[in-house]
């Protein structure tokens, strides 16, 4: 079996450290529970603040220093335990170096490790997954359309007004809120 797991928003918690630097270094009062959609920020701060964030930001370590989502770590190796787990994300070139570094730091028994920064469908890795997890809606959409994997949105501020809720397993994506349900997921599909 193979596992598409996402990295921001799912292992690492990029909007948090976003978040941060935007805080400290530009002076905002940005809070996470009020990301309610994916590019919030590039809605509210300055146009050339949102331009340093991916220039100046990912040179003080936008995708190298932040947090892993609790349980993180755990859930991955027991997903391991499972299938191959298949690292697709989307990055900016200039963070490439720190995502690869940062990825082999954490010493997760990852399979494939895919970093996409053209703007790739995710879908378009093969050969496909057969359980993907993520926290952006498209690419649950993408995957359910695309695919014939399970897509497992994971519950985020950012994401909570897509779709109408919960739907099992032969609906079209499933939400969920813990390692413990990705791994639930994961052992019916093997």
């Amino acid at each position: 079996m193979r596992i598409g797991l996402d990295v921001d928003g799912v292992l690492y918690h990029f909007h948090k450290t976003a978040l941060y630097i935007l805080n400290t270094m530009k002076g905002y009062d940005l809070k996470e529970e009020d990301w309610t959609y994916w590019n919030q920020p590039k809605d509210i701060v300055k146009n050339n603040d949102w331009q340093w964030l991916w220039s100046k930001g990912v040179e003080l370590g936008l995708f190298r220093y932040g947090h892993l989502y609790k349980g993180a770590i755990e859930g991955v190796r027991e997903l391991a335990t499972l299938g191959d787990i298949v690292i697709i994300t989307h990055r900016p070139r200039n963070a490439i170096r720190d995502t690869l570094d940062w990825l082999a730091y954490l010493r997760l028994p990852i399979h494939e490790i895919h970093l996409q920064t053209d703007g790739q469908f995710k879908s378009t890795v093969e050969p496909h997954c057969d359980l993907y997890v993520d926290d952006k809606p498209e690419n649950i959409e993408d995957f359910a359309n695309n695919t014939h994997a399970v897509p497992l949105l994971w519950n985020r501020p950012w994401n909570a007004s897509y779709g109408s809720g919960p739907r099992d397993l032969l609906g079209d994506y499933q939400r969920i809120d813990s390692w413990k349900q990705v791994i639930d997921n994961a052992r019916l599909l093997s």
